[in-house]
């Protein structure tokens, strides 16, 4: 423990001092003033120096070395408090020389012990590991137990400097031992979880630390030891912080500070303030990171400030005919230095803000350096399972990935179909191991689907959702690829370490399904419209195409029986002329240079008078002009047409309208309506079946995400359709 002087080794210490039955009789006084300076230099470390100095001074008249150890010992410790280690060492180097003659195997340990301690502090561990170890071995052979534990601490803290925990853990669990041997001390056993509590805080094992240090403060708050306890606070807020519970860290800093002070320690104060400043700069809060910065200055100033009062008491005592000059420079130094240390903390804020700016910047430089691969990557993939097959692969590639798997969604079965894969899953080319199919709404991924929101699932063993796939892992990641808000796929990774995804995943992933949905759109809308186009030439063409065989079969048959064959001949025209209508109709709507309303109202209205004016039926078309510019895609231009077409069709066929009126409406945003009216004598919805017509008119609509309604009473007959453009 760097921080304070356990109440054992200060009883250790005076022990050695104190109780020797071969104290010389003029030595009495002298080690009065050093049992007196030791105690006194835990409140005031300037007359401690001068009591000890004396002590000192006095047992150097009776040359006996073997006292002139102890009291060096003694001032040597009182120096460490205040941080003058030079001077410190050349006390215990000369307490050494003293007892290189002597035969004290406990004292010359002791020595040995604040070497390594004096070494320590200043820095230079390679000197101190040699020390720590005699002194722990002298110790250990006398069964000098509780020297040996507070040797033990010094050490473990020595390598938890140098960055090795598991040396200092192995160090720490010898110390415990000796408590199960019948040790009894309960401040070295809160010593010992505090340096447990503090390498499990090095070895980054949150749960482990946060146990030590808070069975450590239960019991430095049983002693009433308030500095212990205002440390052990410090340390439980470090680990709940490097947990990001921020809320519960902050409030034990306060705690801390609060203490810290009352208690007048700026040590705690000044390492209270840098913690929350790196806990509000990891929160980005950067207001309170500010604030806190500043304090910090303050109380690292009011630090430097203490020792720049020691410097100059020490010079008092050596120069008193100059001490007003002396006090004069020291305060000029001082507000120099006040104003340097402002200077300092406003140009670190600077930095460190101009460093968290490069930060993110080079970490969106990245990101779109990798989001530009995967768009020009996609550039020569023409079909929509080469563009599964890239994003697999890239993901896995780019990011790190350990597997990555792209679902594509079948709407007729509700399931989620594995279509590309990249890692454990891919055993080479476009294959996949271990095939498997999801039902939307199962599983993490099925959830993904149904609820079209993306997902991170940091330790799926707490998930009852997870579905294990060719192996468990630990954490999964599920993003779904929307074009319009109708799902096409899912994009899905997993990785054996938990918690590994993150935000910028999250964020890279999403992106990542924009580019996939934006170069599948047009493949998407090609192949649907295929599919339209072979499916209206099956059901119209090859329709009209098998009766006009059927009609030409018959009429050949009929011509050879002698018998007229005009009835056929008529209908094979009738078929043909429908065909070829149909036909025009189908080139109408693929045909590029009509993708607007305004080329559809111009469509419409050439349909309706062919249809119409022979019959002396008026038509009335209302559209606004707003409405001309708009453009729509070839499949809400064919099916809105052919609804139109069909509504015509049944109001000159079944109504014996005059008046047929058609209006388009702009209703709000995207959405426009379009209303078919008659004048004619309507029908009966519960007498009259539904025909084909009818069904065919709801169909294309569910097609194009509309909705239509028909309404019939006398007179008249209304058909709305409601789509968006």
């Amino acid at each position: 423990m760097v921080h304070r002087l356990p109440g054992i080794i200060a009883y250790c210490i005076l022990l050695c001092i104190c109780s020797r039955a071969q104290t010389p009789a003029g030595s009495n006084d002298a080690y009065a003033k050093a049992s007196r300076a030791f105690a006194l230099s835990f409140s005031n470390a300037d007359s401690a120096i001068v009591l000890a100095s004396d002590a000192l001074r006095l047992t150097k008249k009776n040359k006996n070395k073997y006292d002139i150890a102890r009291i060096d010992i003694t001032l040597a410790e009182i120096l460490m408090r205040q941080n003058r280690l030079s001077d410190a060492l050349n006390c215990l180097i000369e307490a050494n020389a003293a007892l290189s003659k002597q035969n004290d195997r406990d004292l010359q340990d002791i020595v040995n012990w604040k070497l390594g301690v004096v070494y320590k502090h200043s820095g230079d561990y390679a000197k101190a590991a040699p020390y720590f170890k005699k002194a722990m071995e002298g110790f250990a052979s006398r069964q000098s137990d509780s020297l040996y534990l507070d040797a033990g601490l010094s050490f473990s803290a020595l390598y938890r400097a140098i960055g090795r925990p598991d040396s200092s853990l192995l160090v720490l669990q010898q110390c415990s031992g000796l408590f199960v041997n019948g040790l009894n001390n309960n401040y070295q056993l809160a010593s010992v979880e505090e340096g447990l509590g503090e390498t499990y805080l090095d070895m980054k094992q949150w749960d482990t630390s946060l146990s030590h240090f808070n069975t450590s403060q239960a019991i430095f708050t049983q002693l009433g030891s308030a500095p212990d306890v205002a440390y052990q606070l410090f340390c439980i807020g470090r680990v709940l912080s490097r947990m990001k519970r921020y809320r519960e860290a902050e409030a034990y800093f306060f705690r801390t500070y609060k203490m810290s002070d009352s208690l007048k320690i700026y040590k705690y104060l000044f390492r209270t303030s840098y913690e929350l400043v790196n806990m509000y700069a990891q929160e980005g809060n950067w207001k309170d990171a500010y604030r806190y910065t500043i304090k910090k200055n303050e109380w690292s100033d009011s630090v430097n400030f203490k020792n720049e009062l020691l410097k100059m008491n020490a010079l008092e005592a050596k120069y008193e005919s100059q001490k007003k000059q002396h006090e004069i420079d020291l305060l000029l130094s001082q507000q120099q230095m006040i104003k340097w240390w402002l200077f300092s903390g406003v140009l670190a804020l600077a930095i460190a803000g101009l460093f968290i700016w490069l930060f993110y910047v080079r970490r969106k430089v990245k990101e779109e350096k990798i989001l530009n691969y995967f768009a020009t990557s996609l550039y020569n993939q023409n079909t929509v399972e080469d563009v599964f097959w890239d994003i697999a692969k890239n993901c896995v590639s780019k990011l790190q990935l350990e597997d990555c798997v792209i679902y594509g969604f079948n709407e007729a079965k509700n399931m989620l179909v594995q279509k590309a894969a990249y890692g454990p899953k891919n055993p080479g080319g476009y294959q996949i191991s271990h095939y498997i199919e999801i039902p939307v709404g199962k599983g993490i991924v099925g959830h993904v689907a149904q609820t079209r929101e993306p997902e991170i699932v940091n330790d799926v063993s707490k998930d009852s959702r997870y579905i294990t796939d060719d192996m468990a892992r630990s954490a999964e990641i599920a993003v779904p690829i929307l074009v319009e808000g109708k799902l096409i796929g899912i994009i899905d990774s997993e990785h054996s370490k938990k918690g590994f995804y993150t935000k910028r995943h999250l964020r890279i992933f999403q992106k990542i399904a924009d580019i996939c949905a934006k170069k599948i759109t047009p493949q998407l809308i090609e192949e649907g419209l295929r599919k339209d186009i072979a499916r209206d030439l099956h059901d119209d063409i090859g329709s009209a195409l098998t009766s006009i065989s059927i009609a030409s079969k018959i009429a050949l048959q009929k011509k050879e029986e002698g018998t007229s064959v005009s009835e056929y001949l008529q209908k094979i025209n009738d078929q043909s002329g429908a065909m070829m209508e149909s036909m025009s109709d189908i080139i109408w709507a693929i045909k590029p240079g009509n993708n607007d309303l305004e080329s559809t109202f111009s469509h419409m209205k050439e349909f309706a008078s062919e249809l119409c004016e022979p019959l002396g039926i008026a038509m009335r078309f209302d559209a606004p002009d707003k409405l001309n510019a708009v453009t729509i895609t070839a499949d809400i231009r064919k099916n809105i047409f052919l609804i139109y077409k069909e509504a015509v069709n049944n109001a000159v066929k079944y109504s014996r309208c005059s008046v047929i009126t058609t209006k388009f409406e702009q209703i709000s945003g995207k959405q426009v309506s379009m209303t078919i009216a008659d004048n004619g004598n309507g029908f009966d919805k519960a007498v009259i079946k539904p025909g084909n017509g009818l069904i065919n008119m709801q169909e294309r609509a569910r097609q194009i995400n509309g909705i239509l309604t028909i309404s019939s009473a006398s007179p008249g007959t209304t058909v709305t359709l409601v789509f968006r453009v």
